[in-house]
């Protein structure tokens, strides 16, 4: 289960890149996968090395998933860079600081709180991974998104997926999801089928509730709402999908389409905007999912025991982790501006050449 849950979160990484690709460019397309492939690769190995330095970890069923993880928050998190230079080395310099600043202490303090010498009593809930993931990213995006004023004047050309190939690489991206955070509850027993069923019904609802939401704001629906939805509702049942019942994996699933949509649709009005999409795809759907978690978990969550304890966790939990990337990633945007700039004033190689 640990190398299948490995090899399924790795393998949603090239359906992430086409559902991204608005974000990425490069000169050539070989170029940008190359550079998608070397910040992954390089966003694993450095949680592996820092993270062989506590040995406890290293003996844990979840290093090796949370490699594979890293390499997909590496990815995630560089593409605000990505999407203001065509250039490599910010957004490689960047995701490289980031994943080693923020992921592998979030990753750390969430998966692996036993073997850093953390209480697991009343911390959150995360099953897949949420928390150093998704709400970093969001968090991240979110500082970029707030501090961007206006997109550099580089010019390029921006193609969407065919309609099939979104809906193609729409189902292996759902997919390979469901069998990671299967595979991430390390056996084959009583919660798996609640896991699929729940991986099933939370984004098929959020479909549902980002395409209503897309019908009342633009009179209209596509199948990029369709695919958005989906992703929207993955996202949110991430933390929550061993815990809820089906009920509660679809209302968590439609609570988290409507939202995203209403929060997403407002604010992409200019390209120069577009990294407030990762912040309510990512953050706004897995904070709805980890909170949500807090009162439907069962057996254990506010509904069922009226204790408040376990929806005051996930509420902390969620507010302390994404406080803390938003400020690493203030503190390091800085130096990705003005990396952006230096090498956005360089010119290309080509021009060199044709200039001697």
């Amino acid at each position: 289960m640990i190398v299948l849950s490995t090899f399924a979160i790795l393998a949603i990484l090239p359906a992430l890149s086409v559902l991204y690709r608005e974000f990425i460019h490069g000169r050539t397309r070989r170029s940008a996968v190359l550079v998608t492939v070397g910040i992954c690769a390089g966003s694993a190995v450095i949680w592996l090395v820092v993270s062989a330095c506590v040995p406890q970890v290293v003996s844990s069923p979840l290093w090796l998933p949370a490699a594979a993880l890293a390499a997909v928050a590496g990815f995630l998190c560089s593409l605000p860079i990505r999407d203001l230079t065509p250039r490599t080395g910010p957004a490689v310099v960047y995701s490289f600081v980031w994943v080693l600043a923020i992921y592998v202490p979030a990753a750390l303090i969430v998966l692996f709180p036993r073997e850093v010498g953390i209480a697991a009593a009343g911390s959150a809930i995360d099953l897949g991974g949420a928390l150093p993931v998704h709400v970093t990213v969001g968090a991240s995006a979110l500082v970029v998104a707030v501090f961007t004023r206006k997109r550099p004047n580089v010019a390029r050309t921006r193609s969407r997926p065919a309609a099939r190939a979104l809906l193609l690489w729409g189902v292996v991206l759902w997919v390979g999801w469901t069998v990671g955070l299967a595979g991430l509850e390390l056996a084959i027993d009583d919660v798996t089928p609640r896991i699929l069923l729940n991986c099933l019904l939370a984004p098929l609802a959020s479909l549902g509730g980002w395409l209503l939401i897309q019908r009342m704001r633009l009179h209209s629906t596509s199948v990029d709402g369709a695919v958005t939805g989906l992703v929207c509702g993955l996202v949110a049942v991430t933390p929550a999908s061993g815990y809820l019942d089906p009920l509660w994996a679809i209302v968590t699933g439609a609570v988290a389409g409507v939202s995203c949509a209403a929060f997403v649709l407002g604010r992409l009005r200019s390209p120069a905007r577009r990294s407030w999409y990762l912040v309510g795809v990512h953050l706004v759907a897995a904070a709805i999912g980890l909170v949500l978690l807090g009162f439907f978990a069962s057996g254990y969550g506010f509904i069922y025991t009226g204790q408040p304890g376990p929806a005051q966790s996930q509420v902390t939990g969620t507010l302390a982790v994404a406080v803390w990337a938003a400020l690493l990633s203030l503190a390091l945007w800085p130096i990705a501006r003005r990396l952006i700039v230096r090498t956005s004033l360089r010119p290309a190689a080509s021009q060199r050449r044709g200039a001697a």
